[in-house]
């Protein structure tokens, strides 16, 4: 899907109705915002779960100008699920991922997590969701340290 589209936006939503859980990991500008807001409206007050996938990124004090508009769009994801950390439904979380072996990642220069390995703990998490509601899950490469990281030219 073309998330930059409105229509597909909806489209989604709509689509969605019949499901349980809606992981919101594709990123376009606003649009990924965008769906998470109508997706929690559409959802609200049902036993359904929306997962936010977000960045580490959002936490540095200095962002580099390629990335500011990205980092503020997922803040603002970050604060509108930070909003509503007491609202029992739809269960909401927000995984905050460090560096995961993309396409949007092969910029950096660093050990970056397998999305095999993020997508196994987050199926473990869900098998669990009825013992354990997880509000906020930050997932990074082990001793990484975030000064040592850079950007390939």
């Amino acid at each position: 899907y073309d998330i930059d589209d409105v229509q597909t936006r909806t489209k989604i939503i709509q689509q969605s109705n019949d499901c349980d859980v809606f992981i919101n990991n594709a990123y376009r500008h606003t649009a990924q915002y965008d769906l998470l807001e109508k997706i929690i409206s559409q959802w609200q007050d049902q036993n359904k779960i929306v997962i936010n996938v977000n960045s580490k990124s959002i936490f540095a004090p200095i962002v580099p100008e390629s990335m500011q508009q990205y980092v503020e769009d997922k803040r603002g994801q970050y604060d509108l699920i930070q909003s509503l950390k007491f609202r029992a439904r739809p269960y909401l979380m927000d995984l905050i991922l460090g560096l995961v072996e993309t396409d949007m990642s092969e910029m950096f220069i660093a050990k970056k997590m397998q999305p095999s390995d993020v997508a196994e703990l987050l199926a473990d998490i869900l098998e669990r969701k009825n013992q354990v509601y997880v509000q906020q899950l930050i997932l990074d490469v082990p001793f990484q340290d975030w000064k040592n990281i850079q950007q390939s030219s």
